[in-house]
């Protein structure tokens, strides 16, 4: 049961990730109280603080990326900012995408946050053709794959 594992106030560092269009933030939240009333089974939980981490973008290596060449975090963070929690909300609030398109990527603003992440455009011709090579690969595979069970069903 969750109240013979929890004492009545622990503290738990929980993250959430979250991406801008050439930076992501690595959003941890801090200081998490959980008060648990032994009569109650409801937990409480309340955030103080924010820490966001900034990462660079990097030539990805995922084919499914459809607009060009695909873009990856790198490991290592290059900034750390840590903020009240209100603080953050409020910032936070007017630069929320309403909907996924707002979310891709075009292929020039791709191409543009590589370059400033020190990228040649050889380095990136050459992952695009890469890409494109697995992705043509994918999808001889699924034509080979739907051929295979057409004539199956047509001959059993």
């Amino acid at each position: 049961m969750l109240e013979n594992s929890i004492s009545s106030k622990e503290t738990y560092n929980f993250k959430k990730k979250s991406t801008s269009c050439n930076k992501a933030s690595n959003v941890i939240m801090k200081n998490i109280s959980m008060d648990m009333d032994t009569n109650r089974v409801q937990p409480k939980v309340s955030f103080s603080m924010v820490e966001i981490r900034i990462y660079p973008c990097t030539l990805g290596d995922n084919p499914a990326a459809k607009n060009g060449v695909p873009l990856t975090l790198s490991w290592d963070y290059t900034r750390k900012i840590s903020m009240s929690l209100d603080m953050f909300e409020f910032f936070r609030e007017p630069i929320r995408k309403s909907c996924r398109n707002e979310l891709k990527i075009s292929y020039e603003r791709k191409t543009i946050l590589l370059k400033e992440a020190g990228f040649s455009i050889v380095d990136i011709k050459f992952v695009k053709r890469e890409m494109d090579k697995i992705r043509k690969s994918r999808e001889k595979t699924r034509r080979v794959e739907y051929c295979k069970r057409l004539f199956q069903n047509l001959f059993n």
